[in-house]
């Protein structure tokens, strides 16, 4: 299982690949959530690189 402590773009990036790689289950708080979706609210968007989301 992957735990993310929270849901901002350092902590995201790559998560797909290593979701895909492994196959493991991704875990978050549940107030954190939303954060995978937006890259507003995870701060991708704002970073000057590909913004992050990520549902499964």
């Amino acid at each position: 299982m992957i735990l993310l402590t929270h849901g901002h773009a350092d902590h995201i990036a790559g998560l797909e690949e290593v979701r895909c790689s492994t196959g493991a289950r991704v875990a978050i708080h549940e107030n954190d959530a939303p954060m995978l979706l937006s890259p507003g609210q995870n701060l991708s968007e704002y970073m000057g690189t590909r913004p992050q989301s990520f549902s499964g």
